[in-house]
């Protein structure tokens, strides 16, 4: 049954009975700030729909439950630590409210609860609703934003394609009743169960042929249980399957199986049937990537983690931009200029990005050119519509049309065209026609801006973002989660996301204590009378 966190607290908490020095020193600590300001900040309501209102025991309080794990994320410990810690450690006691009494929590409870909560929309709204909260405390400007992608391996092993293959025959005939195994070929008894793993282990030229016949294998344990319901509902019996349309064909007219060409497995497939929600980027692996969205005005105290955006490795970042401006702008913290590399920019998503009142501050890839002398869209000159109305030269168009396909057509006067100077390096054709679009106008638009200087020291700011993506590593362990699966490490990602956010918060904040605790120290000792 959902029960709130009862804000009345109790006699018996330890830090009452401190002496008034150490009771001055946990008030400047950030075990204050998790307490004043983080713990209040946690949405309990927003949970209440995972609880069933009127039956059962009450729960154990959400919000000491979201305390814990972003706490675990911050000290970036394990589960047994973590509740060793809410034990014994005072500080983390006075953080989350709670008395050595009230401190009696299973480690089993953190599980069932993030079973509970891993896609629950309740996680976005405790991240927003924090963000906000150190936003309101600290009066952090949100105009001017950066945005990145970081990619990030889950819990499980690299595999190399042999190894694939085998772990997953492998997982699948564990999974199997003994009496299945009895009846199967001796031959895949010894391969795959007598000595784990072994077929995996052969050497380099003789992997190819251990991948064939692996992938024979295969086509025998899909057609041998094929008709067996209680085999084929099996999770493991799906991969196993997966595995095969993905990585292997059957030639035609043939019983026969061969592994697919590396190059035609596609970017989704099955990285390792311990994590089958894990898929591919060419560049680093597999695994997942989180989009991460963080305010970048030089004058703030400090920088917030606006947003974050889980997705699948092959996720183009080209897809990014948009929904995370939407989802920033439901929230009302939409920025007026984001900044991005150049795998975001395209016209489109600038054209996009400036519906929506958000400058896309970014480059745009310009590739090899071998007519940097030639004369593209940004030379002509065209209303706010993008409609040319002059060519470089000074001859207005004679009228404009758009197709559609949305092109847009404008017509010049062609007996000028064959005698302009410009005639060799002009995109108008003989003819005194020019047909574009408006992405076409934006990109060159862009391209011609960026060489500008004013562009470029705009555009220095948003290399912040890798320290931020650094320290998400080094200190959140956030280069390879403790999790598997896209819903958990999900639910690892912005539990992460908020330690850094609150961390950044904490060491500001305390600081300001402790400044002001300086100042009226030093005030008192100015006035105190010399007795000397």
């Amino acid at each position: 049954m959902f029960k709130p966190k009862d804000t009345q607290t109790t006699i018996f908490q330890t830090h009452l009975y401190f002496p008034d020095k150490f009771r001055n020193i946990l008030k400047q600590s950030w075990a204050e700030i998790f307490r004043k300001d983080i713990i209040p900040a946690i949405p309990e309501e927003a949970f209440s729909k995972l609880y069933s209102q009127n039956m059962g025991r009450p729960c154990v309080p959400v919000a000491l439950l979201v305390g814990l794990s972003i706490l675990k994320e911050m000290f970036d410990c394990s589960d047994e630590k973590l509740i060793e810690e809410l034990y014994f450690n005072i500080m983390v006691q006075y953080a989350l409210q709670v008395d050595p009494f009230e401190a009696e929590i299973s480690i089993r409870t953190l599980y069932n609860f993030r079973e509970r909560i891993m896609d629950s929309p309740a996680i976005k709204e405790t991240f927003f609703s924090i963000v906000n909260k150190i936003i309101k405390e600290t009066s952090i400007k949100t105009s001017f934003q950066r945005l990145d992608s970081k990619h990030f391996y889950s819990n499980m092993a690299h595999l190399i394609r042999l190894q694939l293959f085998v772990r997953t025959v492998e997982k699948f005939l564990k999974s199997l009743d003994s009496s299945y195994i009895e009846d199967l070929p001796e031959y895949l008894r010894k391969r795959y169960l007598e000595r784990e793993g072994y077929f995996a282990d052969a050497a380099p030229n003789e992997a190819q042929r251990s991948l064939i016949q692996t992938a024979e294998d295969i086509l025998f344990l899909l057609t041998h249980f094929s008709a067996d319901d209680s085999v084929t509902s099996l999770e493991t019996f799906a991969l196993l399957e997966r595995l095969f349309h993905e990585q292997c064909y059957q030639p035609k007219d043939s019983n026969k199986a061969l592994p697919r060409p590396a190059d035609e497995i596609s970017s989704d497939s099955l990285q390792n049937p311990s994590d089958p929600d894990a898929t591919y980027d060419g560049h680093k692996g597999e695994g997942y990537q989180v989009q991460i969205t963080e305010s970048c005005n030089s004058h703030n105290p400090f920088q917030v983690v606006m947003d974050f955006e889980t997705e699948n490795a092959n996720e183009s970042d080209q897809n990014a931009p948009m929904p995370i401006i939407e989802d920033l702008e439901d929230r009302g913290l939409k920025p007026d200029i984001m900044a991005v590399d150049a795998g975001y920019v395209s016209g489109k998503n600038i054209l996009d990005a400036e519906e929506q009142d958000v400058v896309l501050l970014g480059p745009l890839t310009t590739g090899r050119s071998s007519d940097n002398d030639k004369l593209s869209l940004a030379d002509f000159h065209m209303n706010i519509e993008d409609r040319i109305f002059e060519c470089p030269q000074g001859a207005p168009a004679i009228f404009s049309t758009e197709n559609e396909d949305g092109s847009i057509h404008v017509q010049f006067d062609y007996e000028h065209c064959k005698e302009c100077p410009a005639r060799d390096i002009c995109p108008v054709t003989q003819r005194g026609r020019l047909t574009y679009t408006r992405e076409k106008a934006t990109t060159a638009r862009r391209k011609k801006e960026q060489q500008a200087h004013e562009f470029k020291e705009a555009y220095k700011i948003r290399s912040g973002i890798e320290a931020t993506n650094s320290e998400l590593n080094r200190a959140y362990g956030a280069k390879k989660v403790w999790t598997r699966g896209f819903n958990r490490v999900n639910l690892a990602m912005a539990f992460k996301v908020m330690a850094l956010n609150i961390r950044r918060f904490s060491r500001y904040a305390t600081e300001q204590i402790r400044l002001k605790a300086s100042e009226i120290g030093n005030l008192g000792e100015r006035y105190v009378p010399n007795t000397v």
